[in-house]
């Protein structure tokens, strides 16, 4: 009773206030509206790259392997799956508004039956234990710096000329190109940018393929976009951190980001660019290396390169971060060879797994 008695005051509420500031701006112009759009456009897109990438991971793992950092591996991996699955749309000229609603919707519904099972399985594992986890004075001062170094990053995102130059004639441009031919064509110009790393601006294009927005709406969903890759980027430190010092309580290691002031000028920050986008997989690409390197299974080496092909797809410049995990792979290959030419006992995909990643 209370709970309703609550939500029908802050009903009434946020009609009366409505209605007061409808005197000076018409409830329609207001850019609250406009930025749900955005909102409702990014959830729409995370719950679709968790669905399908949940899906792969677990195709790709040894049965009932559960992985560190699951989460952040299935966003990455569903990034992965949804730049192909745009530019697969492209290809076949059907970039138009009901792509924009479909390709999310179909990859979703693809591993939704997965999603539940795994989420009713952690809900299983979890039983018993807190739903409220209790922190210390100095971890709540750490969350409530944190959220203000966030807010401090999402406000510009929230103005569409935050977007920064080699964005508005490179990642902008190309996918307000491919939005307004419907299909993944040649440049008719034949501009350099027909050759260059294309993962962003066609995440980006599917922001463009927004029915009945303008050009403002369309510009901050992909602008959202990036700001919710950099979200799943943060997550990924602890995990990181867990894996290169085990045991270690690494679960506020995200705030060591925010350490580094880089990430708050111009160059660096979030503008609708590249460079936040290949952030995403790199911690992945590291975490699936050690998993590969194990016992170099083809399962595990194929979702390294998912991995690496989102790094070198996204950026020329991130190659640097492919390049020790490609080289630890093949480290790993020509030991377990020389054990199997001395006869040792080595691992039965040594051979198939870096095959599989070649």
């Amino acid at each position: 009773m209370r709970a309703l008695v609550l939500g029908l005051s802050l009903l009434v509420a946020a009609v009366a206030l409505a209605r007061i500031f409808g005197r000076f701006t018409a409830l329609e112009e207001w850019l609250f509206f406009r930025y749900t759009v955005s909102w409702a456009g990014t959830l729409a897109f995370v719950l679709s790259c968790l669905s399908v990438g949940n899906l792969i991971v677990g195709a790709l793992s040894a049965p009932g392997e559960l992985q560190d950092g699951r989460v952040v591996l299935a966003f990455s991996t569903g990034v992965y799956a949804f730049f192909l699955a745009i530019f697969a749309t492209g290809l076949v000229g059907a970039l138009n508004g009901a792509a924009f609603v479909l390709v999310p919707l179909v990859l979703f519904l693809v591993g939704a039956p997965k999603l539940v099972r795994d989420v009713a399985a952690w809900r299983e594992r979890r039983r018993g234990r807190p739903l409220v986890v209790r922190f210390t004075p100095y971890e709540v001062l750490g969350i409530a710096a944190g959220a203000v170094a966030l807010v401090a990053l999402y406000l510009p995102v929230l103005v569409p000329e935050n977007a920064a130059y080699d964005s508005r004639w490179y990642h902008l441009g190309t996918a307000e190109h491919y939005a307004a031919a419907g299909a993944i064509r040649r440049f008719p110009e034949g501009v350099l940018l027909g050759v260059m790393p294309q993962l962003a601006p066609i995440l980006y294009t599917w922001a463009f393929l927004l029915p009945g927005g303008e050009l403002f709406d369309r510009v901050e969903l992909a602008a959202h976009l990036e700001f919710a890759c950099f979200a799943f980027t943060l997550a990924g430190v602890p995990v990181l951190v867990r894996y290169l010092m085990p045991g270690v309580r690494a679960r506020f290691a995200w705030l060591a980001v925010f350490f580094f002031p880089s990430v708050f000028t111009y160059d660096s920050s979030l503008h609708i660019a590249a460079d936040r986008v290949a952030a995403l997989f790199a911690i992945p690409a590291y975490v699936t290396m050690a998993r590969a390197l194990r016992e170099l299974r083809p399962s595990a080496c194929a979702l390294l390169v998912v991995q690496l092909c989102g790094l070198v797809m996204t950026k020329y410049t991130a190659l640097v971060a492919a390049v020790f995990p490609m080289a630890a792979v093949a480290v790993r290959s020509l030991q377990f060879g020389a054990g199997r030419l001395s006869r040792r006992e080595v691992p039965k995909g040594w051979f198939w797994g870096p095959l599989t990643a070649v």
